[in-house]
C-alpha cells in the first residue's frame, strides 16, 4: 500500500471506529463479548489515529521546507512580481 492509500485507509479506520462507538450503548456493553469487541474497535482507532497524526507531522514539515527553499530562491534572484 503506499503512502497516500494509507493515510485514506486510516482516516477511514478513524472515522468508522468513532461511528461504531458512538452508537454503542451502555446496556450492550453487558452483552457477552460486545466488551473486547469494542475494546478491539478503540485500538484501531488509537493506531490509526496516531499514525494519522504522525503523517500530518511529517507533511507539515516538508510544507515548512518547501516554503522556506522558495522563500531563499526569491531572494537570491528576485521576486518577479517585484520586479514589475
Amino acid at each position: 500500500m503506499d503512502y497516500i492509500e494509507q493515510l485514506i485507509s486510516n482516516l477511514r479506520i478513524v472515522y468508522a471506529s468513532l461511528a461504531f462507538l458512538r452508537q454503542v450503548e451502555e446496556l450492550k456493553l453487558l452483552v457477552a463479548g460486545r466488551a473486547e469487541q469494542i475494546r478491539q474497535r478503540e485500538d484501531a482507532l488509537l493506531i490509526a489515529y496516531r499514525q494519522l497524526e504522525s503523517s500530518i507531522d511529517e507533511l507539515s514539515q516538508q510544507v515548512e521546507e518547501e516554503r522556506q527553499r522558495i522563500d531563499r530562491a526569491l531572494q537570491q534572484y528576485g521576486d518577479p512580481e517585484k520586479l514589475r
